[in-house]
C-alpha cells in the first residue's frame, strides 16, 4: 500500500537492498530494485521513478 511515489533503489549489494526495501515500503514508497547501473537506466526508462537512491560505485556502469 504505497503512496504512489515510485522509488528506484540501486545497489549491487543484496544485503543493502534486502534491508532497505521493506523499510522504504513501510514508509509508503513503491520500491523497485536495480543491481547495476545498466539495469538502473533500463528501469528508469520503464517505470519512470519519482526518486532514485543509488550507490555511486556500481558494476557495469557507475556515475
Amino acid at each position: 500500500m504505497g503512496n504512489g511515489t515510485k522509488l528506484l533503489l540501486v545497489d549491487d549489494e543484496a544485503a543493502i537492498t534486502e534491508n532497505l526495501t521493506p523499510f522504504l515500503e513501510r514508509a509508503g514508497f513503491d520500491v523497485a530494485v536495480a543491481t547495476n547501473g545498466a539495469e538502473a537506466f533500463d528501469m528508469i526508462r520503464q517505470i519512470k521513478p519519482d526518486l532514485v537512491v543509488l550507490d555511486a560505485l556500481m558494476p557495469i556502469f557507475d556515475i
